[in-house]
């Protein structure tokens, strides 16, 4: 199958992210796997659970209506299954999630791509479709870490032909 990405942050950058106490953001322009480099979450010891990072886009943000979520992330210890989560959300500061996936064991020193499916993914209130706010959670005390992310983008798998501004486009392939 094809895929149709729409990134929502290159994570080239920290300045749209905010990220909580006892965590410091950076941006690796060395150790990256797409762009000008990765954004690097150092978390200390006083860090426990709740979001290490967090961006708000300030209004709904409609790219994320896509069911899948692909990241990369990278981790200097190995991080059992479930200790980290991404989560999205239409609140303003990401202080509730409409929807969490957690993110699986992550081995040491290795750049991993994640393809995490949202079920639910359209967020349709009736007016309102998207997200406003996602997260990088710790569901548990992932311990002192430093963690890197590179771009993360919502994505729609295709098997098929589809259509896009009224033209079939093809995997793989042209537009018609």
């Amino acid at each position: 199958p094809s895929t149709l990405k729409i990134q929502v942050n290159a994570l080239d950058s920290t300045a749209s992210l905010t990220a909580s106490a006892n965590v410091t953001l950076a941006l690796d322009g060395g150790d990256k796997q797409e762009g000008t480099g990765s954004v690097q979450a150092a978390v200390a010891a006083g860090f426990t659970t709740g979001n290490v990072f967090y961006q708000d886009h300030g209004a709904v943000n409609a790219n994320w209506l896509n069911p899948f979520r692909d990241l990369w992330i990278k981790t200097d210890v190995a991080l059992a299954d479930g200790v980290l989560s991404l989560g999205t959300t239409l609140t303003t500061n990401c202080t509730s999630f409409d929807r969490t996936h957690k993110i699986p064991f992550i081995p040491a020193a290795t750049w991993v791509r994640l393809s995490l499916y949202f079920p639910g993914w359209q967020y349709d209130t009736g007016t309102t479709r998207g997200i406003r706010c996602w997260a990088i959670i710790a569901n548990s005390d992932p311990g002192v870490v430093t963690l890197k992310f590179d771009d993360l983008a919502a994505t729609r798998r295709v098997t098929g032909n589809m259509v896009a501004h009224n033209r079939v486009v093809l995997p793989n392939g042209p537009c018609f």
